[in-house]
């Protein structure tokens, strides 16, 4: 894999945010293969991929609205953009998106329209979801398990 590796004037190897590239200074630009400690140690990703949202499903979802908010102000690759009345959202790179992106808020995003790429469809579609117990199944389980306890403490 190609990455664009950064190296300042004390031999220290970075990765550049392309929308601060302006703030870099005496820096050396290198273009080539990386290996893999560089991958890890630099954060390189191996797929930026980006999602679509109708203008329509956003402009109608206040819960969408302060998730886009929130991830532009944490996630500093991000990159919105209108075409087509459809609101991109660019550079996400696809390790970063389970932090970001519970499996219920992809699937709320998923069936109001959300267009999500084949990578970010993969991560959440082989994933089932564990059902959250009810208070009465709790109830339920801990009544069986005292019955247990009291049937073996009645044996000894």
């Amino acid at each position: 894999m190609k990455a664009q590796i950064w190296t300042d004037e004390n031999g220290n190897k970075f990765r550049v945010n392309p929308k601060r590239i302006h703030e870099y200074n005496n820096c050396k630009i290198e273009y080539r293969d990386v290996t893999e400690e560089e991958i890890v140690e630099l954060k390189i990703p191996e797929a930026m991929v980006t999602v679509l949202i109708p203008i329509q499903v956003f402009m109608n979802s206040q819960e969408m609205q302060q998730k886009i908010q929130s991830l532009d102000l944490l996630y500093n690759w991000l990159d919105r953009r209108t075409v087509d009345w459809y609101l991109r959202i660019e550079n996400i790179d696809t390790h970063d998106v389970p932090e970001y992106l519970s499996l219920q808020e992809y699937t709320r995003m998923k069936n109001a329209g959300v267009i999500f790429p084949p990578e970010i469809i993969s991560l959440y579609e082989n994933t089932e979801e564990t059902p959250i117990p009810t208070v009465t199944e709790t109830e339920e389980t801990t009544n069986e398990e005292t019955e247990v306890n009291n049937l073996s403490n009645e044996e000894e």
